[in-house]
């Protein structure tokens, strides 16, 4: 038992190691020399004059209003997954599980994507400019081609292929710019999408309902499966030394007769 032990001690250290590495790491985004040249092409929507439709998800029903066409290639630079325990107000809107944020075009041209961290919020996504940026730089930096989009799978194969995506990725998604509405208990919840690729602020974001979605390309980083894997291994190992500290030693205390 002292030679098991021992190794799975050795595992959940090594895990921890790893799970530092792929934190810190795990924001680092590709070269541009590993750019597809999809990239640089800006997204291409158009007007459309289409009925709404219903759709349901987890026995929410869904109203959607169709406005433009979209077809759309990006670097995924930051996302958010609404399916987390701490996420109250995604529950009643479970069609819209995923949020990326992507750059293209000028952004990846100019190499600043670079130069700076993305972080995500709930609803948000934001660029924070390195420090020691110069002025000359940081105006390279193009809110015209970086997208924050609420994502609408149209069914569970396009889901799950969204759930695959992570930073560092390019990717292809092609639908429709949505408004929407769900009932719910506290009153009807309703979302509109932009359709100018040069607002910022509050209500930038493009909604899309997804017809389809593909990862052209994955990150050839290893810092964010090393993040991921590690996280799982450090649960799995504590558990592990738990049962062998904890319990073994309850189950073989001898009993004592009287």
């Amino acid at each position: 038992m002292k030679g098991i032990k021992a190794i799975i001690q050795l595992v959940l250290l090594v895990s921890i190691i790893g799970f530092g590495i792929g934190y810190f790491n795990k924001g680092n985004l590709p070269e541009k020399e590993m750019m597809l040249d999809q990239m640089y092409i800006d997204p291409i929507q158009e007007q459309v004059e289409a009925d709404s439709f219903e759709i349901e998800k987890d026995g929410v029903t869904y109203e959607i209003f169709p406005r433009h066409s979209y077809q759309f290639y990006g670097l995924v630079v930051s996302q958010y997954d609404s399916e987390n325990w701490m996420d109250i107000t995604h529950k009643k809107d479970p069609l819209n599980t995923r949020d990326i944020c992507a750059v293209w075009g000028q952004n990846i041209e100019t190499e600043v994507y670079h130069q700076g961290k993305f972080t995500h919020g709930e609803f948000t996504c934001f660029w924070k400019p390195d420090q020691d940026m110069t002025q000359e730089e940081y105006s390279k930096f193009s809110n015209s081609h970086i997208a924050n989009s609420h994502l609408l799978p149209k069914d569970d194969i396009i889901y799950k292929e969204m759930k695959k995506t992570g930073i560092g990725d390019q990717v292809y998604i092609k639908g429709y710019l949505v408004d929407y509405s769900v009932q719910t208990e506290k009153g009807k919840l309703s979302r509109q999408t932009s359709v100018d690729r040069s607002d910022t602020g509050n209500g930038a974001c493009e909604v899309i309902f997804v017809t389809d979605f593909k990862i052209l390309k994955k990150s050839d980083l290893i810092y964010i499966p090393m993040y991921r894997y590690s996280k799982y291994l450090i649960i799995i190992c504590a558990i592990l030394l738990f049962l062998l500290i904890f319990i073994r030693p309850l189950r073989s205390k001898p009993i004592r007769n009287y």
